[in-house]
């Protein structure tokens, strides 16, 4: 799968089709993994984005283990296209993790902004 593949897609959809990639697998488990250790273990309630950060440190400066190493000889990075839904499916996974994350609606349309051109002329995006 390229990236291209993904165009014409909604981001749920590319995020159904990028979860079941090995990264993207990788990317799953040890969000789980991260949320778990600091919901259930630690009693504390953390965001998606600090979980993706997280992973993005680990990444950054590999500090894995054998067990959760990446797959290997591609370098990965994490865009944040997918953390709402990240947070979503880790969720419906990991029935532990409810109550871990607050969430906001995804996927709605943005409001057109007016924007002012030049005197008086005032055009929508």
């Amino acid at each position: 799968m390229t990236q291209l593949d993904l165009f014409g897609e909604t981001k749920q959809q590319q995020f159904d089709t990028w979860v079941h990639t090995p990264f993207g697998r990788w990317v799953a488990e040890n969000f789980i993994r991260e949320a778990y250790n600091w919901y259930v273990l630690r009693g504390q309630r953390v965001g998606a984005t600090f979980v993706w950060e997280r992973l993005r440190w680990i990444l950054l400066n590999k500090e894995w283990s054998e067990a959760t190493r990446p797959p290997p000889d591609e370098e990965y990075r994490l865009n944040n296209n997918y953390r709402p839904y990240m947070a979503r499916f880790a969720v419906e996974r990991e029935s532990r993790l409810e109550g871990c994350f607050e969430f906001r609606a995804v996927d709605k349309p943005k409001k057109k902004r007016p924007v002012f051109v030049k005197e008086g002329t005032v055009i929508t995006r």
